[in-house]
């Protein structure tokens, strides 16, 4: 499903930065409230974002709290080593779900590759199927 604009918008804004406020979201985006109140309320209806509680300023009324959803989607990295794979997964919420290094057996002292050996590649897309 493709979102309108201005959901992207603030749903950018909401991604890698943990909890926000709307009146954040206003500041953030240059959006006006009215706009900033539609997104949030159909982010939240279809899932993307969710309310993680309250802020509560020093003074003025409190605010709720929304992040994006980590149902939402993933982040896959992979970085490729010369004998190992590390593979990572983080939720588009920005916090770290999954970490693993798939690494040559028989550890140090084997010959000097250019890159993973199969049996580490392997070993690397069984672990992003399992994931996935």
């Amino acid at each position: 499903m493709e979102l309108p604009p201005t959901q992207r918008h603030v749903l950018s804004h909401t991604l890698g930065h943990g909890s926000t406020t709307r009146p954040r979201l206003l500041a953030a985006t240059g959006l006006s409230k009215p706009s900033v109140n539609d997104a949030v309320s159909s982010l939240e209806g279809a899932g993307y974002v969710r309310r993680n509680g309250r802020h509560l300023p020093v003074t003025g009324k409190p605010a709720v709290l929304f992040e994006a959803a980590e149902e939402v989607g993933w982040v896959l990295g992979i970085d490729l080593g010369s004998s190992h794979i590390e593979l990572m997964a983080v939720d588009l919420a920005g916090m770290d779900r999954a970490h693993v290094s798939v690494t040559e057996s028989g550890g140090p002292g084997g010959a000097r590759r250019r890159e993973p050996s199969p049996s580490v590649v392997d070993r690397a897309v069984e672990q992003l199927t399992e994931w996935c």
